[in-house]
């Protein structure tokens, strides 16, 4: 992923779908990232500095939808309804 920064809406629909892509159905834009375990291979899914920039990205994709006035969820389910 090369997203460093989320200032538009086409970044959160990237960074949504980078999202899916990783984790599948079970990502929810609500869910830390520290907090996604892989239990097949027994460890978590992002190591730390990796779950923090992904938090700070979440935050901002919030941002971004909240000033246009667009629902991060309705991204998101049309993100996974055309991906999955």
């Amino acid at each position: 992923m090369n997203i460093e920064q989320i200032t538009t809406v086409d970044q959160v629909r990237e960074f949504l779908a980078h999202c899916i892509e990783v984790l599948g159905a079970g990502f929810h834009p609500d869910t830390d990232f520290y907090d996604y375990y892989n239990f097949k291979k027994d460890k978590e899914v992002f190591d730390p500095e990796t779950a923090e920039k992904h938090n700070e990205l979440m935050e901002q994709a919030f941002t971004v939808c909240d000033d246009n006035e667009i629902d991060i969820y309705q991204i998101g389910i049309n993100l996974i309804y055309y991906t999955l």
